[in-house]
């Protein structure tokens, strides 16, 4: 475990579930890839909190790494009602974690409340807007007296709890626009990134993207669809937009890589045509390799979730057609990388496909605005951007000690 004194590190939570188990840490490889960035730029050492890995929940793209090996401390929390609450059993022990730390950065396990009750300062880290909240519940809930119950839950719980905590917090790190745009009411010091795996050395090069775009078959496209294959990704419209421009004879493909509940659904969608194939999750670094060799990117998602999707589609040079939710309404607008239509309007965006499939400028232009967006929003770049903003909530902390007001 790494040497450390009271008031000298950080305790980052996060969502993501880890498992600890005769000292290996099983983990989520972009978590696990975050922390490494977080452990170099940041002068303090790091304990990280998680919830402990429920028995038989997967991690799609897991590592096992030896703890003795890490550069940070993690933990695994018994979590209660789900990631964010921390289980009575394990309260005072995450507590202690982060009452003896310099500075909270991130949410989930109640940890926001108990750096309050702590009087340590907190970042916190927003991904899902209150809207996004509420579709994921309408998803999972499928009575509707259970919807209607849930519901009133997290409302509940986003004026009493979510809210306050936005509010006390020193800054607030909010990955993607709907949650950035959400907080203005409660916290001004915002600082809004986009969470995604794409390092600069994993972006398509200048060179292969034109190779790629001169030898592309004229009015041909090859589509791509990653991620897990459940109703508000709309893995299944994904499915649909290509069979239906399949039955209107146009020069297409798609492959899917992924993995959830709607396959089978997928697979009868596809009616056993061989253009549309639907695979298995593929490790990160293979599926970057295979995204460079397509030529968009369909991305039907109901929900307004800041998806890595988008910018890891995009450092492969490839546009996106997609749903207009309120993550890729805006990302459309400042990337200038794809077509945005109304969610769930599959005949539209069918539509889109058919008529930019013919244009090699619109494409061609589309791709290289994709990849230059990737390039600015790299996994580097993000990374600094909010390393160097904790590092300023770092000194604020620390003089504030300094003159006793901690």
């Amino acid at each position: 475990m790494l040497a450390k004194q009271r008031g000298e590190m950080i305790t980052l939570a996060h969502l993501n579930a880890v498992q600890i188990s005769d000292g290996i840490l099983r983990v989520d490889r972009k978590f696990h890839s975050g922390m490494l960035e977080y452990t170099r730029g940041l002068p303090e050492p790091i304990v990280t909190v998680n919830p402990a890995l429920e028995p038989g929940q997967p991690i799609m793209d897991a590592v096992e790494v030896p703890v003795a090996t890490l550069p940070y401390e993690p933990h695994a929390i018994r979590s209660d009602r789900g990631p964010d609450h921390v289980h009575p059993f394990d309260r005072a022990r995450l507590k202690a974690l982060i009452s003896g730390s310099r500075l909270l950065y991130g949410d989930g396990l109640d940890t926001a409340t108990l750096a309050r009750e702590s009087g340590v300062p907190y970042v916190l880290v927003l991904e899902y807007d209150r809207q996004t909240h509420l579709q994921i519940i309408d998803a999972q809930a499928h009575s509707p007296l259970r919807r209607w119950v849930r519901r009133v839950k997290h409302l509940r719980r986003h004026w009493q709890e979510i809210r306050p905590n936005v509010r006390n917090a020193h800054s607030v790190h909010c990955n993607g626009y709907p949650v950035y745009e959400e907080a203005a009411a409660d916290n001004p010091n915002r600082l809004l990134y986009f969470d995604s795996r794409m390092s600069e050395r994993l972006v398509i090069s200048a060179e292969a993207l034109e190779q790629r775009l001169e030898q592309r078959r004229p009015s041909s496209l090859r589509l791509l669809y990653s991620g897990r294959y459940e109703r508000l990704k709309g893995a299944d419209d994904a499915v649909r937009v290509v069979a239906g421009l399949l039955r209107e004879g146009l020069d297409v493909e798609l492959d899917c890589y992924g993995q959830g509940g709607l396959r089978g659904e997928m697979q009868a969608l596809a009616g056993g045509d061989r253009r549309i194939r639907i695979h298995d999750a593929l490790p990160y670094p293979e599926l970057v390799r295979i995204t460079q060799g397509k030529d968009a990117f369909l991305c039907c998602h109901i929900q307004n979730d800041p998806s890595c999707t988008y910018v890891e589609s995009m450092g492969a040079g490839l546009p996106i057609f997609g749903y207009g939710n309120r993550m890729w309404q805006g990302l459309q607008r400042e990337s200038q990388a794809g077509e945005c239509v109304k969610v769930g309007d599959v005949f539209e965006l069918s539509r889109r496909v058919t008529a930019r499939v013919r244009e090699k400028s619109w494409l061609e232009g589309a791709s290289r605005r994709a990849r230059a967006f990737a390039l600015e929003h790299s996994f580097e770049r993000e990374f600094d951007k909010r390393v160097h903003a904790l590092r300023g909530a770092l000194e604020r902390s620390g003089s504030q000690r300094r003159d006793g007001r901690r």
